[in-house]
């Protein structure tokens, strides 16, 4: 287990690609730190009134929101995720990897620690990159870098003509840890599609176009057809949830017809989602490893 695991470790951090791709999401997190830390604090010069409410603004809402879901800095990243196996397989080097190695087992093992290792490594750059930046260009002390800052959010959920008000709350470090979560889960899930296809482009066009088009045109979909999405769908779909997760929202659903309250149904939090997320990246992991440990290199 050893000898593979520095066997995929040195492979990692010798290919070229591996330091394009982590230096390609450096920069552009720093673009995108400094494009919302404009937009956070753009109406924060005002002291008095109404808008001195927006004067601090904590430093994981504006590293979190470059890193969501949807964004080409998590999709930077998932591009080492899918070229951890699809290299191999277009060049055909898992035949050297199986024969080297031929408990699979161990590979596959080895290789989802380096790309889980590297993406936490190139998580952590980021991060503290972007609130170094924060702290170089906020010259009038507009962002509050307390680890500690407990910060709260509401959902409304409304049928009818009534409605009810959800609170929830998080510190901020939680926030960031949230994101490190979800890229983590990302980089499984596509990591996990790139073995099951033996495909690079397959992997990054399916974990793109899926969340994009597919789920959001069945979510829409089923919320023609009735009255409210369809319970079972919005719960179960990967990447609703992972954006549920991610950017720290609830949702809501009622029955299909449902037309008064009567109660929160179909009640989905942040962490709830973000479970739902993982299932499905262990379930696409479980069938990626039955398939690279019986079928042919």
């Amino acid at each position: 287990m050893k000898a593979a695991f520095l066997y995929e470790w040195r492979r990692a951090v010798t290919l070229r690609s591996t330091w394009w791709i982590a230096g390609s999401a450096l920069v552009t997190s720093l673009f995108f730190t400094w494009v919302a830390f404009k937009i956070e604090t753009g109406v924060s010069n005002v002291s008095e009134g109404p808008l001195a409410l927006a004067k601090h603004t904590s430093f994981a809402i504006v590293v979190n929101s470059m890193q969501g879901p949807y964004q080409i800095v998590t999709t930077i990243i998932a591009a080492f995720a899918a070229m951890a196996w699809g290299h191999e397989y277009r060049y055909g080097l898992t035949r050297v990897t199986f024969s080297s190695f031929p408990r699979r087992g161990e590979v596959f093992l080895a290789k989802t620690s380096v790309i889980l290792i590297v993406t936490t490594l190139i998580w952590l750059v980021m991060t503290s990159s972007s609130v170094g930046l924060l702290k170089l260009i906020d010259s009038k002390q507009q962002i509050s870098f307390n680890f500690f800052e407990k910060l709260t959010g509401s959902d409304v959920w409304a049928s009818g003509d009534s409605g009810r008000l959800l609170n929830y709350s998080s510190l901020a470090f939680e926030m960031l840890l949230r994101t490190l979560a979800y890229v983590l889960i990302l980089v499984l899930l596509v990591a996990a599609i790139s073995a099951i296809t033996r495909s690079l482009p397959l992997a990054l066009v399916l974990s793109s176009i899926w969340p994009l088009f597919v789920e959001k045109l069945l979510l829409a979909l089923s919320q023609a057809l009735g009255k409210g999405r369809l319970g079972w769908l919005n719960d179960v779909a990967p990447f609703d949830n992972a954006e549920r997760f991610v950017l720290w929202r609830a949702g809501f659903d009622l029955p299909s017809g449902s037309s008064a309250p009567g109660g929160i149904e179909h009640l989905i939090t942040p962490w709830r989602a973000g479970y739902v997320f993982a299932a499905w990246a262990l379930l696409l992991t479980a069938i990626a490893y039955l398939l690279v440990e019986r079928r042919d290199a």
